[in-house]
């Protein structure tokens, strides 16, 4: 069964809207994914990259709002484009043209009357389904295990950090594949592709430099590899591009536990979605 991965408002003014597409999705035999309820602040790049990619599809569900629209909702929507995957929107009916680009396929749909194109957007779930039948093919996992990790620090850091995130890792259940130095890691080289491409994520420890773990995070970010980034440098240059919970995390490499413990939640977010 092809499954898809639904980006959704989770305000309660939009449930009805997002129980009725969905039911729709699932009538049409699509396995559906989504964020449990309340997950706004416990959001990382690694968890959104990793969910697009393991699933078929993405489906976007495109509510208006006072303000604008949800920068969440429009960065899921530029991930799963940079993945090349399969998508389709449904828009609100009251949202201005120009928001999507003309090759994202698209339908309208009218919240004070569910019922109204209601065919129109069958018609489009069942074109994303041929469109998912011609863009599957055998995906090899390569030679790393599964629950595999990569960790990528600035040895200028110290062994100890090194040891506590390598410590809180392997007691989520993940093993460390490759240890390398941010500052001599090499993005020509082609066993470091692999392991940026075969671990299940990539956690990075950056220090108060910017220099090479900027060109990492960047090729990282290019290829939408799923990344956990914590830098110890509280001036570091957040983009306006993204919302915060996709960026790098301040890491509070002072406090061994707390530091731990921060390396344990975004492992937690990572995993935290579910089917409906």
């Amino acid at each position: 069964m092809p499954s898809v991965y639904v980006a959704h408002s989770q305000r309660s003014s939009d449930s009805e809207v997002n129980e009725y597409l969905m039911r729709m999705l699932l009538s049409e035999g699509l396995a559906v994914y989504v964020d449990p309820p309340g997950t706004s602040s416990g959001l990382n790049f690694a968890k959104t990259v990793r969910q697009i990619k393991s699933h078929d599809a993405v489906v976007v569900i495109l509510t208006s709002r006072v303000g604008g629209l949800s920068p969440y909702i429009l960065y899921e929507l530029a991930i799963a484009q940079n993945l090349r995957k399969p998508t389709l929107v449904f828009v609100e009916d009251d949202i201005q043209n120009g928001v999507l680009n003309n090759r994202i396929l698209y339908r309208t749909f009218y919240r004070r009357a569910l019922d109204r194109g209601y065919q129109y957007q069958r018609d489009a779930i069942r074109t994303l389904k041929t469109c998912i039948a011609a863009c599957r093919v055998p995906f090899a996992s390569g030679e790393l295990e599964s629950r595999s990790c990569m960790l990528v620090r600035d040895v200028s850091l110290g062994k100890g950090i090194e040891r506590i995130a390598s410590d809180a890792i392997a007691a989520e259940g993940f093993n460390i594949q490759a240890v390398r130095d941010l500052n001599e890691f090499d993005v020509f080289d082609q066993k470091a592709r692999e392991q940026l491409l075969y671990s299940e994520f990539t956690l990075v420890l950056m220090g108060q430099e910017f220099g090479r773990a900027r060109l990492l995070e960047g090729v990282i970010q290019g290829i939408m590899i799923p990344a956990i980034f914590f830098s110890s440098n509280e001036h570091y240059p957040y983009s306006d591009a993204a919302p915060m919970e996709y960026q790098c995390k301040i890491g509070a490499y002072t406090d061994d536990q707390k530091f731990r413990e921060q390396v344990k939640k975004e492992i937690h977010v990572l995993e935290d979605y579910c089917r409906l």
